[in-house]
């Protein structure tokens, strides 16, 4: 039974993480300011009575979004691709 070596992957380092290592080391500061970013856009304090106003006053949405329901055209009513009741 053949046995793979895997020892010499250790070392190996993707392109991408090549990239980013070489991005960070020309610009120090990029880490703070990505940090920064992230708490303008995601690290809030979330109101949750605002949260359960916007889940009561979802409307429910119809199956298929295009028609009313019991408004299709004319073909489709001809070739009774729809059943309606």
């Amino acid at each position: 039974m053949l046995r793979a070596n895997f020892t010499h992957q250790r070392h190996y380092t993707s392109d991408t993480t090549d990239f980013i290592a070489q991005l960070k080391h020309q610009d120090a500061d990029l880490e703070q300011r990505q940090r920064a970013g992230r708490g303008r856009l995601w690290d809030k304090k979330l109101d949750l009575h605002l949260e359960d106003q916007f889940q009561s006053a979802r409307v429910p949405q119809t199956a298929y979004v295009y028609y009313e329901y019991g408004q299709l055209n004319d073909r489709a009513r001809s070739r009774n691709w729809f059943i309606l009741k």
